[in-house]
């Protein structure tokens, strides 16, 4: 306990304790110490009925000797309790730098559900007269107002950043160490960013051509010149407006060659644009599986049953996307057989659609589903190499080869010194319109149909696969021919190498 000395006014003589006799400290007799002095018989008596009074001596002890941080957290937050406390209206209180420091990272670590659990239960009822005891509460700890935490000037800063160098990190550095005597390390985050969407940027990750592949650069030249590309179609279009040409037949012949350039260019670019397309809907269909084979139990479900939907929305939203691709190719493709003047053997729509309707109105015959047998591996190759030569011939040819023609082939034996080596039977070839009687055809043309249903996989190749590669080499010897025309048929769309 402690006793006023009858020395002068402004001494306390300190009793250890213990019960013995500890030095005096020379303290101003302030208001504080004065309050203290007449508060610390009941503390004492308090501290020794809870059984802390080990405690309180110990805490004493160390600031004694100096031993104690009075910047550790955990001492900056029990002031705070104490401060929360000694108010007459909760209001009036206010925090540290350095604890809404750690708040806010309590926060961004542990989201919402930290703030409530740390700080116990506050004031209930309504707030009418903006007035509340602190008495009133029964707190764990003294913890910020979240708009407080969430209006913080690093917050706002921190805001809707796309991924960049962050220049205001670095300034943040600068500004704790202005001398300049620390050495910082530079690394990457390489976490899996969203893809940019709908007008968004967060997708785009530029790693100074680190990323990838590709890198960003080379994705923003890729679609610069693509946006050329349709640009220039664009311009050429809009010279015929200025020329009053509203119908392709009548397209000058000084402008053919430019707008029917300038028009494969952009199909060229749309097919690109679709093999990206359908790449992206094949792996968004492969984790929809692997999802849905983890969903076993309604629990599992529900779980996710966010991702499911939201998966299931953009396969439906990259669909929609080929569909108007695919549609725009095939109005660009007729335009560019009527320049051509060819365009009586385009056939837009779909193939199938017009064979069925044909039988319908000639033939009588109604409109079925195809027959399961269709669907077996090799039927389906037959069945659909016809096809395929149709849209080559109506599709194909008009746009890019309107002078060539196209004819099948029978059987070839390849001989080597005079020796059966080799029987090749090529599925056509393309020989020129005005030498019919020709020798040697300008191109061979190779047929696939892959079968459809194969989820990891796309349904055309985008690629040629290299066990066709004999193959092809094997018809381009027999008909003597550089050049070969590979055609990949899909009940959608065909690919042309």
């Amino acid at each position: 306990m402690a006793d006023a000395s009858k020395g002068p006014a402004n001494r306390i003589a300190v009793v250890a304790m213990d019960g013995s006799e500890a030095s005096e400290a020379a303290l101003d007799y302030t208001d504080n110490s004065t309050e203290l002095y007449e508060l610390l018989p009941s503390v004492i008596q308090t501290l020794k009925n809870e059984g802390e009074m080990d405690s309180y001596v110990k805490f004493n002890r160390l600031l004694a000797g100096n031993k104690l941080p009075l910047k550790n957290i955990a001492f900056l937050l029990f002031k705070d309790v104490v401060s929360w406390y000694s108010l007459d209206d909760s209001h009036k209180m206010r925090y540290s730098p350095e604890v809404k420091q750690f708040w806010r990272v309590g926060l961004k670590l542990f989201k919402g559900r930290f703030l409530r659990f740390m700080s116990g239960m506050k004031n209930q009822g309504q707030d009418i007269q903006r007035h509340l005891n602190p008495e009133d509460s029964a707190i764990n700890f003294a913890v910020p107002d979240r708009k407080s935490l969430d209006g913080s000037d690093i917050s706002e800063t921190l805001k809707n950043l796309t991924p960049r160098i962050f220049h205001e990190m670095i300034d943040m550095l600068h500004e704790h160490d202005q001398d300049q005597l620390q050495t910082y390390k530079i690394c990457f985050d390489g976490k899996k960013l969203n893809a940019g969407v709908d007008g968004q940027k967060s997708g785009d990750i530029n790693l100074w051509g680190y990323e990838g592949p590709p890198s960003l650069q080379k994705v923003e030249n890729m679609y610069e010149n693509d946006l050329k590309c349709i640009s220039s179609l664009e311009r050429a279009i809009s010279t015929l407006d200025i020329r009053h040409i509203t119908d392709l037949a009548y397209v000058p012949e000084s402008c053919k060659d430019g707008i029917t350039e300038t028009g494969k260019n952009v199909l060229t670019v749309i097919s690109e644009r679709l093999s990206a397309l359908r790449k992206v809907k094949q792996k968004k269909e492969i984790s929809l599986e692997k999802i849905k084979k983890i969903c076993t139990t309604p629990e599992m479900n529900a779980k996710y049953s966010y991702a499911i939907s939201a998966i299931r929305t953009f396969i439906y939203r990259i669909g929609a996307c080929i569909d108007r691709l695919l549609n725009l190719v095939d109005t660009l493709g007729y335009a560019l057989s009527v320049i051509n003047d060819v365009s009586f053997l385009y056939c837009r729509g779909g193939l199938k659609k017009q064979k069925e309707h044909f039988e319908y109105v000639f033939s009588g015959k109604e409109k079925t589903e195809p027959s399961p047998e269709v669907k077996k591996y090799m039927q389906h190759g037959t069945v659909n190499e016809i096809n395929c030569v149709a849209t080559l011939v109506s599709k194909v040819l008009p746009v890019f080869y309107p002078t060539q023609s196209y004819f099948e082939e029978g059987c070839k034996v390849d001989y080597l010194d005079n020796t059966f080596m080799l029987l090749v039977s090529p599925d056509g070839s393309l020989r020129s319109s005005c030498e019919f009687g020709g020798k040697k055809p300008c191109f061979a043309v190779e047929i696939k149909c892959p079968y459809p249903g194969n989820v990891y996989k796309p349904k055309v190749y985008y690629e040629l696969p290299h066990y066709y590669v004999p193959q092809i080499l094997s018809e381009m010897s027999v008909l003597e021919t550089n050049c070969i025309i590979f055609l990949c048929y899909s009940l959608e769309s065909t690919i042309v190498f």
